[in-house]
């Protein structure tokens, strides 16, 4: 990832993902090791940035986390996980 500083609106996303990605795995929506909690942040982050609208970048946010190879299990729907995530960011925005 790049070392360039991150923009308001990157900064917002990041702490939103990173918070909602913590709520996931404390509440064992999703199965994470350690490890791979940052570069997992990491995917969702750049999904998030890239994304044209913010009905495409909840969609791209679910579709990340359903296919990253560093969540072990998940468990809630692609339904459900687009509800935690706009409910997230509504929150945090």
């Amino acid at each position: 990832m790049s070392e360039e500083p991150l923009s308001p609106f990157e900064r917002f996303l990041s702490t939103a993902l990173e918070q909602t990605l913590n709520r996931l795995i404390e509440q064992g929506k999703v199965e994470v090791e350690e490890a791979h909690r940052e570069p997992l942040h990491g995917e969702l982050l750049r999904a998030a940035s890239g994304a044209e609208t913010p009905k495409k970048m909840l969609k791209q946010l679910v579709k990340t986390i359903a296919h990253s190879d560093h969540v072990e299990e998940i468990y809630p729907s692609d339904d459900e996980l687009l509800d935690i995530f706009r409910d997230a960011l509504e929150r945090e925005g």
